[in-house]
């Protein structure tokens, strides 16, 4: 009777994390609670699932990590990247993500490059947004604390009782992955990926943006000709919402009337020519009136507007912005700005009032585009010094003097003492819905196991696959995990394949090492969807991209970063006997 809830309940998981119709945390701890009230898992377990030593390492990071972005040495490299040679410019593009990525937040690393990237003047943005992402995914496999994925493993891999997995015991097959990732992305990617920001109009029209006709406004009652709204060189009008009614196509003899909505595609660059239209309101907006410091944001993963409207969320009243325009890759939007739902991943132009900046819902929501600094930098001295001491860390961690985990929490005391971090802080940048889901997928996972339901599932792989030999069936344990990726996010991956790679591995009475970094590495390899991978969403709206476009780049690097991995992962943590 357990194994076949455990085995319904996990398909209807996995058939949930697909629709993405609920929050991945939501549906992994209420798995776990079905589990708890069912008998499945005790008290005392499940909860010490979520004191896991790996859990606690990510949380430590995520925090010490934002005091490190406020160091700006990202921005203090990024600088020399660019140059008119391209494939100089995007080995350095990719080699320093890659660095930065091996040793800090992925998502930090990409939100802080990006405004570098749109704005250079050398490589179209189109040609280097998905390579940003890459190289943090490569780089992400270098170390344990690389990614959140290798972090999440490794809890597994300690709540099995086996040996944890050391700081750079990635690095062996990372850094060849890295160093290949990157040259196939500086000699093909050009290539590859389209230019979208050289063809004008047909890559700007993919924002949207909405202005109300007022009722006193001198537009009303004359033909869209008339009114000069044709003749406009970056905007372009293409809908006209009148009550309930869409008119689209307008023709250019449509006479507007008062309380019209006029949807348009253009260069939001070029938004503050509609201040010319004199009754012209930009969605409505009184208390931020359009400027010329635009805020150009994505909407995060962790973000609570993904699902919601811009009207139902109380935009303006959460965040003292109002919403400009929406952009979401290529596709073409319609209807009232509004009533569109937003997704993780749209690209927002707002325009701000003077409290935006002050808010502290800020970062949990969106990763900023432009450059807009929301906290106070860190001057030279200060940050060599911060630096310094997270570095002391890594190398002490390294050398085996200190563990890890004393040195995260030392460091934390003492960027608390030196007043580089507030309790506030701690408070803003804690991963309230990764600990849920990590310490949910832990508990998940001894249900798995204890259920015998993970020992099932292996041995019909290892029978499935026994005619071709333990090579094979390790190949298939990867292939298994990097299709979940493709398909749901990298850390439910994770979460899902571990007990099963172990328990196939145990079937076949080999060590489990290489079947655990297959897991590792598949849970990583996200790179043909927008959805499988945090940095892929932030560089699909600002890149302008179309699904195709990581189907054509991601297919070739999937296939290179996989024939790699099944390469050397048994070379360097072999089989046994």
């Amino acid at each position: 009777m357990s194994v076949m809830l455990v085995l319904f309940s996990l398909g209807g998981l996995i058939v949930l994390l697909i629709r993405g119709t609920i929050r991945p945390g939501v549906l992994f701890f209420g798995l776990l609670m079905l589990y708890y009230l069912t008998g499945l898992i005790e008290t005392k377990a499940m909860l010490h699932n979520f004191v896991n030593p790996s859990l606690i390492v990510l949380v430590l990071l995520i925090v010490i990590s934002s005091v490190i972005e406020r160091t700006a040495v990202v921005e203090w490299l990024s600088h020399a990247v660019f140059s008119p040679n391209r494939f100089a410019s995007m080995l350095r593009l990719t080699g320093l993500t890659s660095l930065f990525s091996a040793f800090l937040n992925n998502t930090a690393v990409v939100a802080s490059m990006m405004s570098m990237v749109k704005n250079n003047k050398h490589v179209a943005p189109s040609k280097a947004m998905i390579p940003l992402s890459y190289a943090a995914i490569f780089g992400g496999t270098m170390t344990l604390i690389g990614t959140s994925t290798n972090l999440i493993v490794n809890g597994f891999v300690v709540d099995a009782g086996l040996t944890p997995l050391s700081l750079f015991d990635f690095i062996y097959v990372g850094l060849p992955l890295a160093v290949a990732g990157g040259l196939f992305l500086s000699l093909f990617g050009s290539k590859l990926l389209p230019t979208y920001a050289t063809k004008g109009r047909a890559q700007e029209e993919r924002y949207f943006l909405e202005a109300r006709v007022g009722s006193d406004s001198p537009l009303a009652g004359k033909t869209i000709q008339e009114n000069g709204l044709r003749s406009m060189e970056q905007l372009f009008l293409a809908e006209v919402m009148r009550g309930d009614r869409l008119i689209s196509p307008v023709t250019p003899r449509e006479v507007l009337q008062a309380g019209d909505v006029l949807i348009f595609t253009g260069n939001m660059r070029d938004v503050q020519e509609l201040n010319r239209f004199k009754g012209l309101a930009i969605f409505d907006n009184k208390r931020c009136p359009l400027q010329d410091n635009l805020t150009e944001v994505v909407v995060s993963h962790e973000s609570a507007l993904v699902g919601r409207t811009i009207k139902t969320a109380e935009f303006r009243t959460k965040f003292d912005a109002a919403v400009v325009a929406v952009r979401r890759g290529s596709e073409k939007l319609s209807g009232k700005l509004g009533n569109i739902e937003l997704q993780a991943g749209d690209t927002l132009l707002l325009t701000a009032g003077e409290d935006f900046s002050k808010r502290e819902n800020l970062k949990k929501n969106f990763y900023f585009v432009s450059n807009l600094s929301l906290n106070h930098k860190f001057d030279t001295r200060t940050s060599l010094l911060i630096l310094g001491l997270f570095l002391g860390v890594i190398v002490l961690s390294a050398t085996g003097v200190f563990p890890f985990l004393k040195g995260l929490f030392v460091l934390l005391g003492l960027f608390i003492i030196f007043k580089f971090l507030s309790l506030r802080d701690v408070k803003l940048t804690f991963p309230f819905e990764l600990v849920l889901i990590i310490g949910s997928a832990l508990g998940i996972a001894q249900v798995l196991m204890n259920s015998g339901v993970a020992e099932m599932l292996g041995n019909g792989i290892k029978e499935a696959t026994g005619s071709i030999g333990i090579y094979g069936t390790f190949a298939a344990v990867y292939l298994m995990t990097f299709l979940l990726t493709e398909i749901i996010t990298n850390n439910a991956a994770a979460a899902l394949s571990f007990p099963v790679a172990y328990a196939t591995a145990t079937a076949l009475g080999t060590d489990p090492m290489p079947f655990i970094m297959a897991v590792a590495y598949g849970a990583s390899a996200s790179f043909m969807s927008p959805y499988g991978y945090q940095t892929n969403l932030m560089v699909y709206g600002p890149g302008g991209y179309k699904f195709a476009d990581f189907v054509r780049i991601g297919l070739p690097v999937s296939v290179l970063y996989s024939a790699l991995v099944l390469a050397l992962v048994p070379i360097f943590f072999p089989f046994g006997s």
